[in-house]
């Protein structure tokens, strides 16, 4: 293939992306093309399509541009070389996201590992997003729980943060219904705040929701990284290394390929192990095993194939080849350790029935041992024979009331795992918990409501309940009713406005959304909820004011409908309501940008000032419309708005958006 110019086939991606053909192709369709006849244009639509999540992802990792770069290339040349040997779904982001974080944490471990001299390549902190410093430790860790989250959680986040998706879209892509995706954002959230608080990092909800939009979002990858990634996919799926194609970069794709086979060999060979092991328990283990298979991307159709070592780098020397040997073979003995250890951990946590007359067993005991256990001493052994009868769940008819009963227990660690049972029990529970959430035990009572959040809208029917725990007077009963009605969402529309007014007895504090359930349910109802949230944005109380801007800004760019109000709210008088509706339009976005140029016209100073700092934070290429009011603001009779347009105005200048 003769070489073209730099940028002649990032000009063509534009052109292709820019018809509304090209926006109909889902990412399976372009991957078949791409496999069957080598199409270029195809894999442009999808470097163009995905490159900004790819691209944000190695520099999240990589502090170094060139290791960003090389990573960058190598993640797309791993999906040329899988195109035509994998079940693609229709939209392959959450694979792209998988295999750009090992990609990247791949191509760190080499770099640490060549200790570059002093003074070479210097190490310097990405810069696309947000500069703040304590992001810049944050977000290497964001990414690695957020990798570690099951796919059902991470895939949302995946779509609607990182590739900017709205609900609807991510819905869409996923074949998911829209109020699914809400909830399961809300969830992937909560349980993102528990793992980093396990690691140290304490974040509010709305903190970490901004977090996730504005320094996880990235900028456009470099246009020649971009060119030089389609020549060198296009060249590798037609056979030809090519000089475009780094030593470097080709070492990395074969490491990342290699990594991924044995992965996928360490999952198959745990599944014939343990198919051997269990004979008819097989089928519950497999569908366990599930999760994991697809948390690591799309299952591949053809594992060999021809060509697969035909773009290995050169030979090494002879002594360097024993050493890599040798370490792979050690590397090889630990993985079939560790699949030992993992079988041992598989096989006797798996219910089958094949006790005497089809009674339900786990870990080849019955019912009958695990209720006996129940009365133990030891609250460890209690919470063993808990999770055993959650296993063997509602086929026994004395399971869901040992169960109900253990929430009594007078340890929480048995309190917990008795409510976490439940909830896997799900829907066979719910009219059992039910009967407990009316009842007149308010210990109880709390733990029906955590059992009935984890089910979520199959517990439908008690949402009449939830919406009565609402006005109890125990905080912890209120907070996990709240949970419960958002899990629902948007079955559980009708409890918006009893939600509203639940936000009366929320602390000033939880008002940014540290750990306010209330808010975060609220914010599960996306556009459903915005209208009554814009109408609390007036209400006399402090609190479900501060609460409402809240929850609109966890709903982002949905929350569109309460521009207005929002606007108003950034003259009120008291600083966490002005602050929370800031920050909630800021994630709106750019529909928001005319009204705040606007606000820059009002005859009050503290809501100029106010629009002109919330257009510096949404910042190029958001806001770049508002640049000539803000040149304009410049000149304010105000000292505080001048001052607040001129730090606006310069983050534009700075990144090229503005006039000289």
């Amino acid at each position: 293939m003769a070489k073209e110019p730099l940028g002649s086939v990032l000009h063509y991606i534009r052109q292709i992306v820019g018809t509304p053909a090209s926006q109909e192709l889902t990412d399976q369709e372009l991957l078949e093309s791409f496999a069957a006849c080598r199409d270029e244009a195809a894999f442009a639509i999808l470097v163009q399509r995905h490159g900004p999540l790819v691209w944000g992802v190695c520099r999240r990792v990589l502090h170094q541009v060139q290791d960003a770069e090389d990573a960058f290339q190598a993640t797309f040349l791993v999906l040329a070389r899988k195109a035509g040997r994998i079940r693609w779904q229709a939209d392959v982001a959450n694979w792209l996201y998988a295999v750009a974080l090992r990609t990247a944490l791949k191509a760190k471990s080499e770099t640490n590992r060549r200790c570059r001299p002093e003074g070479q390549l210097l190490d310097t902190p990405a810069t696309e997003a947000n500069g703040d410093s304590a992001w810049l430790e944050i977000r290497p860790v964001l990414d690695e729980e957020l990798n570690r989250l099951p796919l059902k959680y991470r895939a949302p986040v995946v779509l609607h943060y990182f590739e900017g998706k709205t609900y609807a879209q991510a819905a869409r892509a996923l074949g998911w219904p829209a109020g699914t995706v809400s909830s399961r954002l809300a969830q992937a959230r909560h349980l993102l705040r528990g793992r980093l608080a396990r690691r140290g990092i304490s974040l509010s909800t709305i903190l970490l929701a901004t977090g996730l939009s504005e320094n996880a979002a990235p900028a456009m990858a470099p246009a020649a990284l971009m060119d030089t990634t389609v020549k060198a996919a296009t060249l590798l799926a037609a056979g030809q290394a090519g000089t475009v194609i780094s030593t470097k970069v080709v070492t990395l794709t074969n490491g990342v390929l290699k990594t991924m086979f044995l992965t996928k060999l360490k999952i198959g060979v745990v599944v014939v192990l343990a198919l051997g092991a269990l004979g008819a328990g097989a089928g519950v283990m497999g569908y366990r095993l599930q999760p994991t298979v697809e948390a690591k991307g799309p299952t591949n159709g053809h594992p060999g194939g021809q060509g697969a070592d035909a773009d290995q780098p050169q030979p090494d020397k002879l002594e360097q080849q024993i050493d890599r040997l040798r370490q792979e073979n050690g590397d090889l003995r630990r993985e079939l350790r560790a699949l030992r250890d993992m079988l041992t951990e598989l096989v006797p946590n798996v219910a089958s029935k094949e006790g005497e007359n089809g009674r339900a067993l786990f870990q080849g005991k019955t019912a009958d041992h695990w209720l006996k256990m129940l009365k133990d001493r030891d609250p460890q052994y209690r919470k063993k024979a808990i999770e055993a009868l959650g296993a063997i769940g509602a086929e026994d008819k004395r399971v869901i009331p040992a169960l109900v009963e253990s929430l009594k227990d007078k340890v929480a660690l048995v309190q917990n795992a008795a409510a976490e049972a439940l909830a896997f029990i799900g829907k066979d529970a719910v009219p059992t918990l039910l009967e407990l959430l009316k009842g007149n035990n308010r210990e109880s009572r709390k733990w029906a409501a955590v059992a009935l959040s984890s089910i979520g809208a199959e517990a439908k029917d008690a949402i009449p309940a939830l919406i009565e725990s609402l006005e109890d007077k125990d905080p912890n009963l209120r907070n996990w009713a709240a949970a419960a009605l958002g899990s629902m969402a948007p079955e559980s529309k009708s409890a918006i406005p009893a939600l509203i007014k639940s936000l009366a007895k929320e602390d000033l504090g939880s008002t940014q959304g540290r750990g306010s359930s209330t808010i975060e349910a609220l914010s599960r109802f996306g556009p459903a909820a915005v209208p009554a949230l814009n109408e609390a944005l007036k209400n006399p109380n402090v609190k479900i004011r501060a609460s409402a801007a809240g929850s609109l800004t966890l709903i982002g760019t949905a929350a569109k409908g309460a521009i207005s109000g929002l606007i108003l709210a950034l003259r009120d008088k008291h600083p966490l309501v002005r602050q929370n509706a800031g920050s909630a339009l800021v994630r709106v976005g750019a529909e928001a940008v005319p009204a705040l140029v606007e606000a820059l016209k009002d005859n009050d100073p503290v809501t100029r000032a106010a629009a002109a700092e919330i257009l510096g934070q949404m910042g190029p290429p958001t806001a770049s419309s508002a640049v000539p009011a803000l040149t304009k603001a410049m000149g304010d009779e105000n000292e505080h708005v001048r001052k607040a347009a001129s730090q606006a105005y310069k983050k534009f200048s700075t990144q090229g958006q503005a006039d000289p």
